[in-house]
């Protein structure tokens, strides 16, 4: 759970934004079953029923939204469904090698042919930073890496993945998940950003491990999981790529190289942990 360190100055803000603001329509909400079938592909899910914990993300939520809007001037009004549900991405029990949108997405947005639609996030795990992900989609300021880059395979000249994977995903959630570490931070200013940052990277370590103990050397993907964790995961081990983005295609090899071999030497505590391991 979030600390809410600052709890009097987020309340303030909120109230502030209230009575300013109509570029946003965020509905932190409980979750209906005509809604899981047509938004979650017919998988019934547990319902999070705790009004006071829905009401008060509402506000966290409304603050990140106009610091990002305010970054990207976007003309787009938000529309953002936030969905409490206790579904959680896990290892697919039947086919372990199997990594869908179930195993590995928790949001998604759409667009018109001029306009953004909406914003929808289904899982309370993990929710804000998805919520950040997705508003960089929503807002188009990843349009920069989409237009650069294609697939995995695409890049690598190697036929890593069984389906299309698209690498501004990797890029999409490295800011979202550095944007996220600073939200952390200034919520409670007690551990620094960094240590913020050094927690997602080992976890972020730790799924590519886990992906590959349960696959071969080509992911099974029905969904962009190489580039949400293994190329994610090279991105933030590379300080400099940024500056040289010509590198993303050593960056996939060398990625796809560690965790392959490594899957059956990692120490182990680690392994212990990978094979015990069924939460993405």
């Amino acid at each position: 759970m979030l600390n809410y360190t600052n709890r009097k100055f987020m309340n303030d803000m909120y109230r502030f934004i209230l009575l300013q603001d109509n570029t946003y329509n965020i509905k932190p909400r409980k979750i209906t079953k005509k809604e899981i079938n047509s938004n979650i592909n017919g998988k019934y899910v547990m319902v999070d029923k705790v009004k006071k914990e829905i009401n008060k993300m509402k506000y966290h939520y409304i603050i990140t939204f106009k610091n990002l809007h305010n970054f990207t001037k976007s003309h787009y009004k938000l529309n953002a469904y936030i969905y409490m549900t206790n579904l959680v991405k896990q290892i697919n029990k039947n086919n372990p090698s199997y990594f869908g949108v179930n195993e590995v997405n928790t949001g998604y947005c759409s667009h018109s042919h001029i306009s953004a639609e909406k914003l929808v996030v289904w899982r309370r795990e993990d929710s804000m930073k998805v919520f950040i992900h997705e508003m960089i989609h929503y807002f188009k300021f990843d349009k920069r890496f989409i237009n650069r880059f294609g697939t995995i395979n695409d890049i690598s000249n190697i036929n890593i993945c069984s389906k299309d994977d698209y690498a501004f995903e990797a890029f999409t959630d490295y800011y979202a998940i550095t944007i996220y570490c600073i939200y952390l931070y200034m919520l409670n200013p007690s551990k620094h950003y960094t240590k913020y940052l050094d927690e997602e990277i080992e976890y972020t370590k730790q799924r590519c491990h886990m992906i590959y103990y349960n696959t071969g050397n080509k992911l099974n993907n029905d969904s962009n999981v190489f580039s949400y964790y293994i190329l994610k995961h090279g991105l933030f081990t590379t300080p400099d790529f940024i500056y040289k983005l010509n590198n993303i295609k050593d960056i996939i090899i060398n990625q796809y190289n560690y965790f392959k071999n490594n899957k059956k030497n990692i120490n182990s505590i680690s392994l212990t942990m990978v094979k015990n391991q069924v939460y993405l």
